[in-house]
């Protein structure tokens, strides 16, 4: 039997998460041993490599991401509204370094391959949340899927817009602002 573990992996976890967000895959794993106060031994022992960690980081912030805002899309009864609620809150729940699945969409090529499936099962949830409430809203319900599906692409956009405007020092109302437009436009 191995030592307990002396270190609190959440911590790890959380401080692994931020310099992922902030800095991208590309950070060095000296910089990550420094943050975490981790030893190289334990950290690979625990993740086995980088590409362990940053999954794992994935998973610690879609886990804060669905605690904070996925949930409202579920919430009944689905609706617009429930949309415009996600987008606020994503966007309220985002700081000056963004989001770590955006940050790292714009850097796809530097990511491994099973990363980039993680984060494109993350924005495949999401749209298909947000498109159950489209078809389950009343004034949309009479838009073909087709239009729908499209109107949800457009959504997704706009929080990714949102989300880089936020990174570059847009103000928040401002954004609340573009929300309210895109939340006004129809499939």
């Amino acid at each position: 039997m191995g030592r307990p573990a002396l270190y609190d992996k959440q911590y790890v976890l959380d401080a692994a998460t931020e310099l992922f967000r902030a800095c991208g895959y590309e950070i060095s794993m000296r910089d990550i041993f420094k943050a975490t106060s981790m030893s190289p031994n334990s950290l690979y022992a625990e993740f086995s490599n980088k590409e362990g960690l940053f999954l794992s980081a994935l998973d610690n912030y879609r886990e804060n991401i669905d605690a904070n805002c996925m949930y409202i899309l579920y919430e009944a009864p689905k609706s617009m509204k429930n949309i415009k609620r996600f987008l606020l809150s994503y966007i309220e729940n985002t700081d000056e370094f963004g989001c770590l699945m955006m940050n790292s969409l714009t850097h796809r090529e530097s990511i491994p391959t099973n990363c980039g499936k993680k984060i494109d099962q993350f924005y495949f949830e999401m749209g298909e949340a947000i498109l159950n409430c489209l078809k389950s809203d009343e004034q949309m319900g009479n838009y073909e899927v087709k239009k729908l599906k499209y109107y949800t692409m457009f959504l997704i956009g706009v929080l990714q817009g949102a989300i880089i405007s936020l990174r570059q020092g847009v103000p928040l109302k401002i954004i609340e602002q573009q929300i309210d437009i895109a939340m006004t436009a129809k499939p």
